[in-house]
This record gives C-alpha cells, structure tokens and sequence, in this order.
C-alpha cells in the first residue's frame, strides 16, 4: 500500500504532534499528583523492563521493516518475513519474560508490584507488528491505533489517578492499552499476508543481520536507559530520576516532530537504494537535513530561552533543578535530529551497518565513563552532561565517517544551517528581553512561546527562506483552490 511520502509524513506528524498535545495536558497534572518521587519511581523501573524488551526485540525491528519495504509488491515474500520475525519475536519474548520473572524473584527490586505490572510490558514486544506496517507504508494504521490507546489512556489518568498511591493504576493502564493495541492491529494483517508453507517459515534465517542492527540498539540504550538506572543506584530515593525523566520527556517530544519524518523516511529511502535510483536518495536526504535545522535549532534555542518561565509553570513546584537539566538537554534536539537523518536515511539504507554502529558504540562508551565520573557525584546533572557529550559525538562521528566513505558531502548537511541559526538567534535574545516583562505563569508561558515562533518565522521569510516560503505557498494555494 503505497501512499506519497508528504501524506505519510502528514499522517505521521499528526499523531506525533498529538503524543506532543497529550503529554502537556497529563505531565503537569501527574508531576503534581505522583510527584518527583512517584514519577522518578516508574521511570526506574520502566529502564529496567526495558533492558529486557531490548533483548526481546533484539535488532529485528528495524531489519524487518527495511525487509517488507523492500517486497512491498510480492505478498507471497512478505509474509514469508512477516512469520519469520513473528515466530522469532516469540521466541525472544518467551526468554526475555522468563529472565525478567528470575529478576524479579532473585533481587527482589523495590517498587516490587509496580515492577511485575510491566512484565505485561515485556509481552508486548511478541504482539507489536507496527514494523510490518511501517515497511508497508501504512501509517494509517499506526496512527490510528496509537492515537486510540493515548486518548483512553488520558481518560483513566484524569479518571482514576488522584494521588501518589495510584502510580500502579498508572503503570497497569499503560501496558493494558499497548498489549490490546498489538493484539488490535494483529488481526487486522490477513488482508496483507497469507499463508505459507511450514518448511518456509524459518525464524533464524536472517540471525546474522538481526544481530548486526542489534549491536546499536544495544550502544543506544546504553545512553538512554542506563542515565535512568545509574541515578536510581547512586541517589538517596527516586527524585533525581524525576527531575531527569521529565525534562528528557521535553526533549523527546520536541524531537518527535523532527524523527517522524526519519520513520516515514526508512522504508522510502531502502527501497530507493535496492533500485539504484540515487537522485530520488539524494534529493530528499538534502531536504531532511534542512528540515531538521529548520525545526531543531529553534526549538533548542527556545527551550533554554523560556526554561525558567517553563518549568515552575508546567511541572509545579519542587522541580528547580529540571532548570538547570533543561539547559544541559535542550542542545541533543540538534545532535539527535542530525543523527537520526545520516543514521537513518542514509547508513542503514545504505547498509553501512559498520559505521553506523561505529558511531553509536563510541557514544555508549564516553557515555558510560561520563556517567561513571559524574553520576554519583552529581547525579542527574552528571547523567545529562553525559547524553549531551555522547549524542554531540555520534552525530559528530557518523559525519566523519561518511564523508570518509564518499556518500556524504558537508555541504548537504550545513548548507542551509547559517540562515537557521541567524533567525533563531535573533529569536532567543528577543526572548531573554521579553521574559524580563512578564511573570511566571501560564499567560506569560504562552505570550514567550507565540512570540518565539513568530519572530523566527518573520526572521526566515524576511530571509526568504525557499523551504518556509514554499510551504507557505503550498498552504496557500491550497486554500485559494478551496475558496474557488
């Protein structure tokens, strides 16, 4: 089912602009009710189910996305892959479910209830086939299904969590909704696959390349649930992993506008480069560099600008040190946004797996030194110069390294980055004057977020920048051709 990549990416980036809406209507209320403490307390124990979903997953997501895409017009191949990674994904849940049970009963964590609940969270893993319909390119079932699960999920917050002793009710809801959305979208495959023959399905056949997109997922995690765990050992209760795990939440969410469009990108880009076709690759890897210096630099910037109006206001009080987080955090939106493109749209549809996994290996290992230096000095501070300094490096290595290779110019990449970071320049110091004439509350929020979009849009067009100017005359026009 192949739909254009601007609808696909009009799709994605509605339900990522809605996970963004629903966050900040639930963040504030669940920062007040369940406090750093309560939110500190599942944020460590989702890292620690994660490392177990990490191996249930292994590398396979990815690796059979890439593969459906690429037999988008043979259903018979498909669902050969499709029973595959179905049946490995059981197998590895199976394992992974099991030594998670053994972790359970042996260190007998705190949090223990909470901890059991997002076993369920581990079984999802063998039930999610979103990978088949990214391959696919039918993000109107992703989007869909995702958007069902979080509206309800909003309901049972507001509904059933009032105060720090219903963190279970919380967690119980999250992986309740995502094991029945799985289920959901597993019976609606028929009309994509059939069957096939037993002697066909062979669940280890692809094991070698799995395990090769294996070896990033592992250095990625590294820098992104161990920052969780380490706080969690080195700090006296579960406040530092709250300071942390909603100020990252920011980040992430900013950046789901940016990565959406690497989501749509993947399948597109693989096929792209199976059938030789280079101008098509190339075209669209320059726009997305573009793209991610349009969005990344301003949001960046704004964050750090508007942090001390932001924080007291949306988290509520007893979040202080999430200021200091945010500004160490708030630069990783353009480190990330570079790497998710090279990475994403240009390594792994290239089957450059060795550099790719160069470069997210040397971020996972200045990480883990960082944080071992830092952490149990500073605890969340630490873990944020850790990111920081990783992220800045794997975009900084993967760079490198494709420029080395042959498959990537410079000039691709920074080409139109100057004319970015003048206009979000001239919005951030705008910012700081402004924000010294309101007060710290929702209206003065509001009036420094407005204001920040509009002077940077004013900023680019003044600039006449061809991808805002061609936006706004695609907009445009359409809305001329609906008044005819």
């Amino acid at each position: 089912m192949k739909r254009s990549i601007k609808l696909n990416y009009i799709l994605n980036m509605s339900y990522q602009c809605l996970t963004i809406l629903i966050p900040l209507s639930t963040t504030p209320y669940l920062s007040r009710v369940l406090g750093a403490e309560g939110v500190g307390a599942n944020s460590y124990v989702i890292s620690m189910a994660s490392y177990f979903t990490l191996f249930a997953i292994m590398g396979s997501g990815t690796y059979a996305q890439r593969k459906v895409a690429s037999y988008q017009d043979d259903k018979h191949m498909r669902s050969v892959v499709f029973w595959d990674v179905l049946l490995f994904r059981v197998i590895t849940t199976v394992v992974a479910s099991l030594s998670y049970i053994g972790y359970l009963l042996v260190l007998k964590p705190n949090n223990l209830l909470i901890s059991q609940i997002y076993l369920i969270y581990i079984l999802c893993v063998a039930f999610d086939v979103t990978w088949f319909y990214q391959g696919m390119e039918d993000f109107v079932t992703v989007v869909g299904r995702n958007l069902l699960i979080r509206i309800v999920n909003v309901v049972v917050i507001f509904t059933f969590v009032k105060t720090s002793s219903d963190l279970p009710i919380y967690c119980l809801s999250f992986v309740g909704l995502t094991i029945m959305a799985n289920i959901w979208t597993l019976f609606l495959m028929p009309k994509y696959i059939e069957k096939v023959a037993i002697s066909e399905v062979r669940p280890f056949r692809e094991l070698k390349d799995i395990l090769v997109l294996f070896v990033p997922t592992i250095a990625i995690q590294m820098y992104t649930l161990l920052d969780k765990t380490m706080i969690g050992w080195f700090s006296t209760g579960s406040a530092e992993n709250g300071y942390f795990n909603q100020t990252e939440n920011m980040v992430k969410m900013c950046l789901m506008v940016i990565t959406s469009l690497c989501t749509v990108m993947l399948p597109r880009m693989s096929k792209w480069f199976a059938e030789g076709n280079k101008n098509q690759f190339n075209y669209y890897l320059k726009k997305s560099y573009s793209f991610a210096w349009l969005l990344s630099i301003p949001m960046s910037l704004g964050m750090i600008s508007i942090a001390t109006t932001f924080v007291p206001v949306f988290f509520g009080p007893g979040y202080d040190k999430s200021i200091i987080l945010m500004y160490i955090l708030a630069p990783i939106i353009i480190a990330i946004s570079m790497s998710s493109i090279t990475g994403n749209q240009l390594l792994l549809p290239s089957h450059l797996h060795k550099e790719y996994n160069i470069s997210v290996i040397t971020g996972a290992f200045v990480n883990l030194v960082i944080n071992l230096i830092m952490i149990p000095r500073f605890h969340s501070i630490g873990a944020a110069v850790g990111t920081l300094v990783a992220e800045v490096l794997v975009s900084t290595v993967q760079l490198i390294l494709c420029r080395k290779k042959g498959v990537l110019e410079f000039k691709t990449v920074f080409g139109s980055a100057s004319r970015y970071l003048l206009a979000g320049g001239c919005m951030f110091v705008a910012l700081l004057f402004i924000k010294r004439f309101l007060e710290i509350n929702a209206l003065g929020l509001i009036v420094l977020i407005v204001a920040g979009g509009v002077i940077y849009l004013i900023a680019l067009l003044a600039m006449k920048d061809s991808l805002v100017v061609d936006t706004l005359h695609s907009v445009l026009g359409k809305s001329d051709e609906r008044k005819k």
